[in-house]
């Protein structure tokens, strides 16, 4: 016995030309490949004008920050300069009223003796005269053996002396030593330093006393 099937909604096969004539008027998509490689280009796109846009911003925001950066420092500096004339005038106005330094004296040295122990008087056979010197001794110079007809308060101020009398006696002075020369003591002195000497002198003595310094 035989059997007949019918099959339903099965389109019958197309012919070459029907075929063709179907590929011309849906023409078929573009392969992966090339789907793949456009996007790949637009993603490199992308990515480039992310790129440009991140390093401008940066320009940008780095240019701000260095506005910033100099608006603080020159802030800061006027802030300083006006917090520093304030300070000076407040210093200056305590000082205006603050009471007035007292001058301070010291007596460098007084004594009715020389250091050697003799005593000394002044000259009274004249018109009383001070006259107030200065000695300059290089290094290793000699004032040689001589008096001085009148007491003398000596100051060294700078340097070092010896002073020698002619039995051997000797007393050395530095800087800041102050010592009285009696009337007609003989005495030689030396810059004993390594440096010049320089003393003040102050003769206290009588007008047409004579020289100061009287040699032997």
């Amino acid at each position: 016995m035989r059997h007949t099937y019918l099959i339903l909604n099965q389109p019958a096969p197309l012919r070459p030309s029907q075929n063709q004539g179907l590929r011309a008027q849906h023409p078929q998509p573009l392969s992966t490949f090339t789907q793949n490689a456009k996007l790949t280009r637009v993603h490199e796109i992308t990515q480039c004008a992310a790129y440009l846009w991140l390093v401008k911003t940066w320009k940008l925001y780095s240019v701000w920050s260095l506005q910033c950066f100099v608006i603080r420092k020159f802030e800061m500096k006027k802030t300083i300069t006006k917090l520093l004339i304030s300070l000076f005038c407040f210093l200056g106005y305590t000082n205006a009223n603050a009471e007035p330094q007292k001058p301070i004296i010291t007596v460098l040295h007084a004594g009715t003796k020389s250091d050697s122990g003799m005593e000394f008087s002044y000259p009274t056979d004249g018109k009383a005269k001070l006259i107030f010197a200065q000695g300059i001794f290089p290094i290793g110079a000699v004032l040689p053996m001589h008096t001085h007809p009148s007491p003398v308060v000596v100051h060294v101020l700078q340097g070092q002396l010896t002073s020698e009398r002619p039995d051997g006696e000797s007393i050395t002075y530095n800087v800041g030593d102050s010592y009285i020369e009696v009337p007609n003591s003989p005495h030689k002195v030396t810059n004993t330093g390594k440096r010049p000497a320089i003393i003040y002198g102050v003769f206290t003595t009588v007008e047409g006393h004579g020289p100061l310094t009287i040699f032997k």
